[in-house]
């Protein structure tokens, strides 16, 4: 179970999940605003993926913000943040709006 103490290390109320994700989804909302998509082919990991990959293979990535690890073309990204997912649809990417709330409910984070 998540817990969470103030500044004097007391515990605190545990935030209810949803709290948690609106929180997370501000953030990177925040972040990715202001920020350019990287190529996949930028990251100094891009010749491993690449070899990887099969010619017509599906492909999921989770999280990427604005910085993709694969190729972005026919991708499916799910992501919290919608103005990451707006850089990637307009580059050919399959998009869904996440949240990390059933992580949260599961207690992964």
């Amino acid at each position: 179970m998540l817990q969470w103490s103030d500044d004097a290390g007391q515990a605190s109320a545990e935030p209810y999940p949803q709290e948690l994700v609106e929180d997370n989804r501000r953030f990177y909302d925040s972040l990715w605003s202001g920020c350019r998509l990287v190529e996949p082919n930028r990251f100094n990991t891009w010749p491993l993926v690449q070899s990887l990959l099969r010619p017509a293979g599906l492909r999921l990535e989770v999280a990427p913000g604005l910085r993709p690890r694969l190729p972005i073309e026919d991708t499916q990204f799910v992501d919290i943040s919608a103005p990451a997912l707006e850089q990637l649809r307009a580059r050919g990417g399959r998009v869904t709006l996440g949240s990390d709330c059933a992580a949260v409910r599961c207690g992964i984070v």
